[in-house]
C-alpha cells in the first residue's frame, strides 16, 4: 500500500513538473509576456579635452563643439545672455539688456550743459526712460587651476550699442522773476568698442555655468565721451 502511494506521489510530482516546464517555455516564446527592456545607453559625461580630470554632466558631451547656453546676467546691465562655444578655446557671446540707470544719472546731468539749446535755462531734474543695451564679444577661454576643476578663464573684445532716451526737466523766466517749468525730450545713441576678462565655473551634474566678468566700454560717437566700467554675474544653461 506504502509503495502504491509513493508511486502515486512521484507520477503526480513528474507530470507537475512537466506541465510547469512546458507552460514556462511556452510563456518564454510568446511575445505578450515578455518584457522588452530597452538596451541601456552608455552615459554620456562632460568631458573638456582640455582637462585632465572629467566632470560628470548627465546628457551632453562637451567635448562635442559647438554647444551653446543661454542665461541671464544681472549687474550692469541685467540682460538676456547667449554663449556659443565654437571650438576648445574660442566662444561668441551675445548681451541684451538695460542699463543700470542710477550709474548713469551724473554723466547725463554733465551732458545737459554741453547742448547749446539750454544756454539760458537752468537745470532741475532728469529721468531715463530708457537705456538698452547691447553687447557682442569674441572670447579666448583658458583653463583655471587644476585645484579647481571646471573653472575657466577668458578674455575678449567686441563692440556695445547704447539706446538711451531721457528727458530733462529745468526752469527758466520768461518774464523776469516768473520762474516757469520746462521739459524737454533727448535721444542718445552710443556705440563703441569694448574690452571684457571674467571667469567661468561649470557645475558638475548639472548643464549649468556661472560666470563673473567685467567689462570697459568706449563710447567713440558722444561727446563727453561715455567711458565706463561696466559688470555682473549670472547663470547660463547649456544645451
Amino acid at each position: 500500500m506504502a509503495n502504491s502511494i509513493s508511486f502515486i506521489l512521484v507520477r503526480s510530482l513528474i507530470i507537475i513538473t512537466l506541465f510547469f516546464s512546458i507552460a514556462f517555455s511556452a510563456t518564454a516564446q510568446d511575445p505578450f509576456y515578455q518584457v522588452n527592456r530597452p538596451a541601456k545607453k552608455k552615459q554620456s559625461y562632460k568631458f573638456r579635452k582640455n582637462r585632465k580630470m572629467a566632470q560628470i554632466c548627465p546628457g551632453m558631451n562637451l567635448s562635442d563643439y559647438p554647444y551653446q547656453a543661454l542665461g541671464v546676467k544681472i549687474g550692469d546691465p541685467f540682460a538676456v545672455t547667449y554663449k556659443i562655444y565654437v571650438v576648445e578655446h574660442l566662444a561668441v557671446v551675445m548681451d541684451f539688456g538695460t542699463a543700470a540707470k542710477g550709474l548713469y544719472q551724473n554723466y547725463h546731468r554733465d551732458r545737459f550743459d554741453q547742448y547749446p539749446e539750454y544756454d539760458t535755462v537752468t537745470y532741475s531734474n532728469q529721468q531715463i526712460n530708457r537705456d538698452l543695451v547691447l553687447q557682442t564679444r569674441v572670447l579666448y577661454q583658458g583653463n583655471g587651476p587644476k585645484a579647481v576643476p571646471g573653472l575657466d578663464w577668458y578674455v575678449g573684445a567686441g563692440w556695445q550699442w547704447r539706446f538711451i532716451d531721457l528727458r530733462y526737466e529745468y526752469t527758466f523766466e520768461p518774464i523776469p522773476n516768473s520762474p516757469e517749468v520746462g521739459f524737454d525730450s533727448k535721444s542718445l545713441n552710443a556705440t563703441g568698442p569694448e574690452a571684457t576678462v571674467g571667469v567661468e565655473y561649470a557645475y558638475d551634474q548639472m548643464p549649468v555655468t556661472a560666470f563673473f566678468e567685467l567689462n570697459y566700454f568706449w563710447g567713440l560717437n558722444v561727446d563727453p565721451q561715455l567711458t565706463r566700467l561696466m559688470g555682473g554675474a549670472g547663470l547660463r544653461f547649456r544645451f
